[in-house]
């Protein structure tokens, strides 16, 4: 016969705490209520919500207009309610696993955390478009993956779309890398032209585009990398000639009219410690989900 300090302790819990707990984080709060397999699957679901819209965006099974975020709420706010009954069953007391004890608890959420933070520090990280900048390239309200692991081990190179910090700011850009460390680099606004190290860089007319007023679009070819930039007709923009220091590079936005960028001397040259990562492909438009997995070139 065991003794009775050999049985499993008895526990409480509150069903209002489950539901918070649910609410700020589904794993934890379904362990707090011990059901692991649950907290499995929501933690499942609130995943495939964006990737299920992502896959129907490239398909064009999914209406303009529309965000996945409602779905994310629709999921968490079934995972609560499901959370506050489960914790009105236990509130009488119930025999849990390890998981279920504060300190098991608070191991499953810090192990959350860290992951999801090493997974943004050091891997990937989303940034949404906010201005016209990069047009054609990149659109308004477009959601960018960007990788922080491409320039490790592998240089920055001409062509290159980059997330960067200027010094002493804590805002982000997205701009395209243009000139490296020690290049000249030379923008004619008259005739939009672009000279690298005395080499001009040979450009294609693509024909006008509507969007942003009228632009006219053209195919810009800098060693063998080929993007779209877009010029205002008609419209004088800013130019010059530009000398690289080490250890910086030189970023044009692709809609040159209409870009704040290393041609202007509150901007200037980007160190080379500020670039955050590259931009690796479009994952996501409300406005325009049909730009769903649209690769940067």
């Amino acid at each position: 016969m065991g003794s009775d300090e050999d049985a499993p302790a008895t526990r409480r819990r509150r069903a209002w705490l489950a539901a918070v707990l649910t609410l700020s984080n589904p794993i934890v709060g379904m362990l707090y209520v011990d059901r692991p397999r649950r907290a499995a699957v929501y933690f499942g679901l609130l995943l495939l919500c964006p990737f299920g819209a992502f896959v129907l965006a490239r398909n064009g099974l999914w209406p303009a207009g529309l965000s996945w975020i409602p779905v994310v709420y629709v999921v968490a706010l079934v995972s609560v309610v499901d959370a506050y009954r489960i914790g009105r069953q236990h509130e009488h007391g119930f025999v849990g696993g390890w998981f279920t004890t504060w300190k098991g608890l608070l191991a499953v959420a810090v192990v959350s955390l860290v992951v999801i933070f090493a997974f943004r520090a050091f891997l990937f990280e989303p940034f949404r478009i906010p201005s016209v900048a990069m047009l054609p390239t990149l659109k308004v309200g477009d959601e960018i993956f960007v990788s922080k692991l491409a320039f490790r081990g592998a240089p920055v190179q001409r062509g290159d779309v980059v997330v960067f910090r200027l010094p002493g700011k804590d805002v982000l850009y997205v701009k395209r890398v243009i000139g490296l460390p020690g290049d000249v680099v030379v923008y004619d606004p008259t005739s939009k032209s672009l000279t690298i190290n005395g080499s001009a860089v040979g450009t294609e007319p693509l024909g006008a585009s509507a969007e942003d007023g009228p632009l006219l679009l053209a195919r810009e070819t800098i060693g063998d990398r080929s993007h779209s930039v877009a010029v205002r007709q008609g419209l004088l923009g800013f130019g010059g000639t530009y000398r690289v220091p080490d250890g910086h590079y030189f970023v044009l936005g692709d809609n040159r009219d209409n870009s704040r960028d290393s041609r202007f001397s509150e901007f200037g040259f980007i160190p080379a410690e500020g670039i955050a990562g590259k931009v690796m492909f479009v994952w996501w438009n409300t406005g325009d989900p049909h730009r769903a997995g649209i690769a940067v070139e």
